[in-house]
């Protein structure tokens, strides 16, 4: 490994100024974002201490993980809750990176969180509404009057979402290669 890779981010797996509003309470959206940058740059360039980071990253938002299957929406320097509410699209991304890891990895230990996650997420999806423009959405914050997408339903929240749903049927029906086309 080269010097100084992947050293930004604590042994917890936060990441400081990974945030555009609030640089020591990061909402996890965008800790998944670098996370997936990590995983993804590191595997790439065969560099394993920076796919070492960004799955340091995903495992500490697992542990940050409610029992009812939620990631807090913001996450202190403790990888711990730093917000009352949910940041949909950070779980549905998680979701996605927890089960990328997995298949890069061959380690089951990644998917033991994804069910849980995704349960939370469709749980709070919209799958009964007459309005075709709100079926199937998924808000920026649970509850909706959150800080992330307040009051919102998020055309990428739901693509995350989606993009989770389906590997998580590939893998399930032993298609967990690492070469999925999905987000």
């Amino acid at each position: 490994p080269r010097e100084g890779e992947g050293q930004q981010v604590r042994p917890n797996g936060w990441l400081a100024d990974c945030c555009l509003t609030d640089s020591v309470r990061p909402l996890t959206h965008t800790l998944a974002y670098a996370s997936r940058g990590f995983i993804e740059g590191g595997r790439v360039i065969a560099d394993e201490s920076v796919m070492a980071a960004g799955a340091r990253m995903a495992e500490g938002a697992a542990r940050a993980m409610r029992p009812d299957g939620a990631i807090p929406g913001r996450l202190g320097a403790d990888m711990q809750a730093a917000a009352p509410w949910v940041c949909l699209t950070g779980c549905a991304q998680f979701s996605n990176n927890l089960m990328r890891l997995s298949a890069i990895t061959s380690e089951a230990r990644y998917r033991e969180p994804v069910s849980r996650l995704l349960a939370f997420v469709k749980r709070t999806q919209n799958r009964s509404s007459d309005n075709p423009g709100l079926r199937g959405g998924i808000k920026g914050s649970f509850p909706v009057s959150g800080d992330y997408g307040r009051y919102q339903l998020l055309n990428w929240a739901t693509k995350f979402f989606a993009d989770a749903l389906m590997r998580d049927d590939l893998m399930r029906a032993g298609r967990g290669a690492d070469d999925q086309p999905l987000a």
